[in-house]
C-alpha cells in the first residue's frame, strides 16, 4: 500500500504540514511541554494552533558545547517549496471547496488564493513545513561554576551561541536559512538559597550554580543577540527584578508601614536587618527571598515562570515580527 499521491506528472508532493517554531535548548526547553506545570511552550502551541507547529527541541542537562555536536539532528537542512493551488493534496483541495459555505467566505478565499498556502486559514495548510521562528535557549547549565562537569568557559558560551546562530543564518552552512527568525533567550535568574537547599537535599555536598555567576552568562547571551542584530528575551532580570519588588514589599509590611519609605530608600542596607521567615503578623520575608514565585528549585521555572517566560516571548515576537501574530501567520 502506498501513503503518498502522485498526482499527474509524476510529480510527488509531502503531506501538507504547518510551518514551525522550533525551541532549541536544555531542560527548560524540555520541560516547557509539561502542561501540569504550565509549560511555556504549550501555551506557545496554543497561541500559534492552527497556524503553526511549536517543536520542542529540549535537552535536559545541555550547555552549548552539547548542543553544537547535535545542532545536525536538531536543524533542518533545506526548505521545500511551497505547493501550488493548482497541484495542492486532495485535501487541501477539498477545504477550498467549502470556503463558500463558511462565514466571511470571500474574505478566508481571497486570502487563501493570494497566499503561498492555499488553505492556510484550515486544517490543511498545503505547504511543507518551514521553520519561521527558531529560539535558542541555553545558558543554565553553562553557568555552572568552574569545576562542574557541565561548567562552560564565559567566552566559549558566547562563540558556541554565535555559532548556533549562524547556522541557519551563514550562506556558507548547509542549514541556511535567511527567512528563519532566530530569538534568543537568557538564562534565568537564579534563586541561591532555593538552590542550596535542593541541592542539599539531592545529595550534592555543595550547590553547582550561583545567581552573580548566572548573570554573567545572561549578559554574555544580550551581547551576542545585539552583537548579531536579533531580539532576545531578558529573562534573567525579568525575574530578578520581580523578586526584588516581591522582598522589598515583603520587609516593608514586616517592619511596618510607618518604615516603608525608609526601606524604600534604602533597601539594601535594611535588608539584612530581618532573617528569611520572618514575620510581624502583617507581612512575611519569604524563606526563598522570593524566588519560589517563579522556580521550582532555584533553577527550573515553575507554573508562574512559565507563564511569565510565555509572555515575554510572544511580546518579543510580536513587537520584533508583527507578521508572527497568529492572525497574520
Amino acid at each position: 500500500m502506498s501513503y503518498s499521491q502522485e498526482p499527474a506528472g509524476g510529480i510527488q508532493f509531502d503531506y501538507p504540514m504547518y510551518d514551525v517554531l522550533l525551541a532549541f535548548g536544555d531542560s527548560i526547553t524540555q520541560f516547557g511541554n509539561d502542561p501540569t506545570n504550565s509549560g511555556w511552550l504549550t501555551h506557545l502551541s496554543r497561541y500559534y494552533e492552527r497556524r503553526m507547529d511549536v517543536l520542542n527541541r529540549g535537552f535536559s542537562g545541555y550547555t552549548t558545547k552539547q548542543a553544537r555536536q547535535i545542532a545536525h539532528r536538531t536543524l533542518p537542512k533545506v526548505q521545500r517549496k511551497a505547493v501550488q493551488p493548482e497541484s495542492a493534496p486532495s485535501n487541501a483541495r477539498r477545504w477550498l471547496t467549502w470556503l463558500p459555505w463558511l462565514p466571511n467566505s470571500d474574505k478566508m478565499a481571497k486570502r487563501a488564493r493570494d497566499s503561498k498556502w492555499p488553505g492556510r486559514d484550515g486544517t490543511f495548510p498545503a505547504s511543507s513545513p518551514v521553520v519561521q521562528l527558531c529560539t535558542i535557549f541555553f545558558g543554565a547549565n553553562d553557568a555552572a561554576l568552574e569545576g562542574s562537569y557541565q561548567h562552560i568557559p564565559l567566552d566559549q558560551y558566547t562563540e558556541n551561541l554565535r555559532y548556533l546562530a549562524g547556522l541557519l543564518r551563514s550562506p556558507d552552512s548547509e542549514f541556511y536559512s535567511p527567512d528563519t527568525r532566530i530569538l534568543i533567550i537568557t538564562p534565568p535568574a537564579l534563586g541561591d538559597r532555593m538552590h542550596e537547599d535542593w541541592s542539599r537535599r539531592t545529595g550534592w555536598s555543595q550547590p553547582a550554580r550561583k545567581n552573580a555567576v548566572t548573570k554573567k552568562y545572561a549578559e554574555a547571551a544580550i551581547a551576542v543577540a545585539k552583537e548579531l542584530d536579533l531580539p532576545y528575551v531578558d529573562l534573567w532580570t525579568a525575574i530578578q527584578t520581580r523578586v526584588q519588588k516581591s522582598r522589598e514589599r515583603g520587609i516593608q509590611f514586616a517592619l511596618g508601614s510607618d518604615r516603608e519609605q525608609d526601606i524604600s530608600r534604602n533597601f539594601t542596607a535594611n535588608a539584612p536587618l530581618l532573617k528569611p521567615g520572618y514575620s510581624n503578623g502583617v507581612g512575611t520575608v519569604s524563606k526563598y527571598d522570593g524566588y519560589e514565585k517563579y522556580l521550582i528549585d532555584g533553577l527550573h521555572l515553575n507554573s508562574n515562570g512559565n507563564k511569565l517566560l510565555f509572555r515575554l516571548v510572544v511580546d518579543a515576537v510580536t513587537t520584533t515580527w508583527p507578521e508572527m501574530k497568529p492572525s497574520y501567520v
